[in-house]
């Protein structure tokens, strides 16, 4: 399926297009709920109003299905240097943590903790093993995707 724009491009979907490609974009059964919600609406709204729902709707749905889902994990569980989710992460003896791996390689070639300067060893870490646990329980139940705001333009198969 091509994309309807090109790379660094937002796919606006207007009034037409959300009237004549409701199947394709959004499928029967939104326009459907749309409806339902248009009727059983409490206080009288004009058309245009709902035609601008219709047309929000139609554009989230496109987004969604042309878009590829990313992580958002927590900031706390994101390694200090490479600001990538840890697996095995270790606190500092000033209060920093970090993933093993990376403080190990930084502590090689500059043997200083990287958020505050002062002298750092190896033997100085110790496994954070609640926040370990904590993101392993995070990964399992509450993993979150975002919609980039660009979708990315998909290569043809």
């Amino acid at each position: 399926m091509a994309l309807p724009w090109e790379e660094n491009e937002v796919y606006c979907v207007t009034m037409d297009d959300a009237l004549t490609d409701v199947p394709s974009l959004a499928g029967d059964k939104t326009l459907a709920a749309i409806n339902d919600m248009k009727a059983e609406a409490r206080t009288p709204i004009n058309d245009s109003a709902w035609n601008g729902l219709k047309t929000r709707c139609f554009t989230i749905i496109a987004r969604i299905r042309c878009a590829e889902a990313q992580p958002v994990p927590p900031r706390p569980f994101c390694c200090h240097i490479t600001y990538e989710v840890m697996t095995d992460p270790v606190v500092t003896k000033y209060g920093y943590t970090y993933e093993r791996n990376n403080i190990v390689r930084h502590i090689e070639e500059h043997n200083t903790d990287p958020l505050v300067g002062l002298p750092l060893t190896i033997s100085d870490l110790a496994p954070n093993f609640s926040l370990k646990d904590a993101i392993e329980y995070y990964n399992m139940h509450f993993m979150r995707f975002s919609v980039p705001l660009y979708p990315r333009r998909r290569s043809a198969p």
